[in-house]
């Protein structure tokens, strides 16, 4: 019976019916979605994040069709906050904070991407490592939204699954109004700071002739 709704809970049963890992099932979903349901467009993600340290960290990606959004970086920058992936540890945590837990976390979210026509449906679950129960990772299936993803998953008109606007670094991003950035549009601000400079010298260019 297809589902008309997300369920949560429904999906970390399948971890104990199953006996397997979030990422073990996740990595079963990349595998089977292509090949048996046509659903071509999807990454994978593992992410990390000390006990002692504010930086999360991909330490896992997977890519089918094409390098999609989000994906890693090599410039050490942070990795925006919107995404489901940060979320789920950020909402680990703070349950751990309450209690000591051991239970892994389950959330799904629509990421719209800024400024593209993409959007992508995400599954992340969140659990504390094996080694050490302070620290935390998090691993993430995205699917590509489009006609054929409607078709095959009802459930994706659930008003109760969060869309929003992400974007890829805090470094990089236009997004004006969002309460989750980490540090200041850097690279942006650079950015305009260079065409402002390039509008002046063209206008005293333009004056002098």
């Amino acid at each position: 019976r297809a589902w008309n709704r997300w369920q949560g809970d429904r999906f970390l049963r399948w971890l104990e019916a199953y006996d397997v890992t979030a990422e073990m099932l996740l990595q079963r979903f990349a595998n089977i979605l292509p090949q048996h349901l046509g659903v071509k467009q999807l990454f994978f993600l593992r992410f990390y994040r000390g006990q002692e340290s504010q930086k999360y960290i991909i330490t896992k990606e997977m890519h089918l069709s094409q390098l999609h959004d989000p994906h890693a970086n090599q410039l050490d920058e942070h990795y925006c906050r919107r995404w489901i992936s940060i979320h789920t540890i950020k909402q680990l945590r703070a349950r751990q904070q309450l209690h000591d837990s051991k239970e892994p976390l389950v959330a799904a979210q629509i990421s719209r991407y800024w400024n593209t026509p993409n959007a992508y449906f995400c599954i992340s679950v969140a659990k504390p490592t094996r080694s050490d129960l302070k620290n935390t990772t998090s691993v993430t299936i995205g699917l590509l939204v489009n006609d054929h993803l409607r078709s095959m998953f009802p459930f994706l008109a659930d008003p109760e699954i969060l869309t929003k606007d992400v974007h890829t670094t805090c470094e990089r991003c236009p997004i004006l109004d969002c309460g989750a950035r980490a540090v200041p549009p850097v690279f942006l601000q650079r950015q305009y700071r260079r065409d402002d400079l390039r509008r002046a010298l063209a206008e005293m260019k333009k004056r002098k002739f």
